[in-house]
């Protein structure tokens, strides 16, 4: 009996918390409208957040879109960003690149890194605007001094694409250091074939393990093989089938068959390169 009263008193603090939570969440977006609507940058930003992403309120691009004008046009970097983020993938607008770059631009003249970052690639890829390297990285550069994690992965490619490995690792360590995966499983490449880097299997499957943590697929492969070989860690067949199953997962039994052929292809080649000791 006594165990059946503690269970319901234990609930029924649940239920009292939940609603009280219930009640503050509401109370916060209330206030948070409320300030939106007296023209508050940061407030009508954020709200458009929670449109895009549909916290506390039903998914509307639509009505994100006009929550972020409202702060773009008042000058503020970040839903400027926003503005152009929603015009580039034509989320709750048509697509229209060139309104786009417009958005980028501005933001970005204002020192913003994301919207540098953002602008950067467009110029690398050419969209909105003719394809141009120097730009790209010119902005790529400003973002990444400023300590922008995917600005930082992104110049360590383009110093790759002119031949300057130094100077590449350094930028996708700055990169990894903050968790970005891309740089994080990049590095894991470098010590595991000896890129860039002296041959560090035990660095490389730390890398590894950082990307895989954090859902990267194929680091979450990389670092299965490395422990059914052995290789920078102990040989564990139970760990290597739980990261293989967690790379794979999504996966045809195909593509799980072409990925492992490719991968192991791939060390081969690698290890083959190798000077013996």
């Amino acid at each position: 009996m006594r165990k059946t009263e503690g269970f319901h008193y234990a609930l029924a603090a649940f239920l009292v918390f939940m609603a009280a939570a219930v009640f503050a969440q509401a109370q916060t977006l209330e206030s948070l409208r409320s300030a939106a609507e007296s023209g508050d940058v940061v407030a009508q930003n954020d709200l458009g957040k929670r449109y895009v992403r549909g916290l506390g309120v039903d998914k509307d691009y639509a009505q994100a879109m006009n929550w972020f004008l409202k702060a773009a046009e008042q000058g503020y970097a970040n839903a400027q960003t926003n503005v152009g983020t929603l015009y580039l993938n034509g989320w709750g607008v048509a697509i229209d690149e060139g309104k786009a770059l417009d958005w980028f631009r501005k933001a970005a003249g204002q020192g913003f890194p994301p919207a540098q970052c953002k602008l950067g690639k467009m110029y690398e890829l050419g969209i909105g605007v003719a394809k141009d390297e120097a730009q790209a990285i010119d902005w790529y550069r400003k973002a990444a001094e400023q300590g922008d994690a995917e600005a930082q992965f992104k110049m360590g490619e383009m110093s790759v694409y002119k031949f300057d490995l130094k100077q590449a690792n350094a930028w996708y360590l700055k990169a990894a250091e903050q968790g970005y995966a891309n740089a994080q499983f990049v590095l894991g490449q470098s010590y595991d074939f000896g890129l860039r880097v002296p041959k560090d299997e035990v660095k490389a499957a730390d890398w590894y393990r950082k990307a895989a943590e954090q859902g990267h697929r194929p680091a979450q492969l990389n670092l299965g093989l490395m422990y059914e070989t052995g290789r920078g860690v102990p040989k564990d067949e139970e760990q290597a089938n739980a990261w293989y199953r967690k790379g794979q997962t999504g996966m045809t039994t195909q593509e799980v068959d072409d990925d492992r052929s490719l991968l192991e292809v791939y060390r081969g080649l690698h290890e083959q390169r190798q000077p013996s000791p």
